[in-house]
């Protein structure tokens, strides 16, 4: 099965701004982690933690930076489609952890436990 990609407009414009630069390794590793989302979601669930959603299971992959950092991307598998509704850094996440949450429990997003 082929799957296409389909972002929210945050994550669009996160992963915008790092292939904006296609020499920009970062993007680079972006682009290399969500080729491997639509190539095989399956094996990507098994390097991902999981989330579960009022509308099905959200998932998380980590992606490790060249400067260290980590992005993480959230994604759902969908029929013929991984939407992704986050792409950015872990710490944007960590430093406003509590407004994240709220607009997720309000968006029917909550966290389940990482899959072994």
């Amino acid at each position: 099965m082929t799957y296409q990609l389909r972002f929210r407009d945050e994550a669009l414009a996160a992963y915008g701004a790092l292939r904006a630069d296609e020499a920009n390794e970062a993007g680079k590793r972006m682009k290399a982690a969500l080729e491997r989302l639509i190539d095989d979601p399956g094996q990507a669930k098994i390097d991902s933690a999981r989330w579960e959603s009022l509308g099905g299971k959200v998932w998380s992959l980590t992606v490790e930076m060249p400067d260290e950092s980590t992005r993480l991307i959230l994604w759902a598998e969908q029929p013929e489609v991984i939407e992704v509704f986050y792409a950015a850094r872990c710490a944007m996440i960590l430093s406003s952890l509590d407004s994240i949450r709220s607009s997720w429990v309000s968006s029917g997003i909550r966290r389940s436990g990482a899959v072994q």
